[in-house]
């Protein structure tokens, strides 16, 4: 029940939420492939990369990384939170011009008080 916490959701889905965002834009926008075939391949290679890393026995060097190294993936991962949430916010506002009509404005208007309420 507690573990529903936003940092706690955030903290093992962040990267998560990324690379699936990231990689369908990268599939849809930039190669103009099938999404689930290309992240099978992506996966696929990772997978790869990841028995060949075992194998040679490079998790010795996890013992040479600094807390340093986890915190700037932890502000990585925020600072790409709070830009998308702020692009959200502002994205419908950007849209709105002198043809659209009032009650659109006002949806936009409150998703955006909404927004910087909470």
């Amino acid at each position: 029940i507690f573990a529903g916490q936003p940092l706690v959701i955030m903290g093992v889905t962040g990267p998560v939420a990324i690379l699936l965002g990231t990689s369908y834009r990268i599939s849809s926008e930039l190669f103009d492939v099938d999404y689930f075939a290309f992240f099978w391949w992506t996966c696929f290679w990772a997978g790869i990369l990841h028995m060949v890393s075992a194998m040679a026995g490079v998790v010795n060097f996890v013992w040479h990384i600094t807390p340093f190294t986890l915190q700037i993936f932890e502000l990585f991962i925020a600072s790409a939170f709070i830009y998308s949430s702020i692009r959200e916010l502002v994205t419908p506002i950007h849209l709105v011009d002198g043809n659209t009509s009032a009650e659109d404005r006002a949806e936009a208007l409150a998703g955006l008080v909404i927004g910087l309420a909470t």
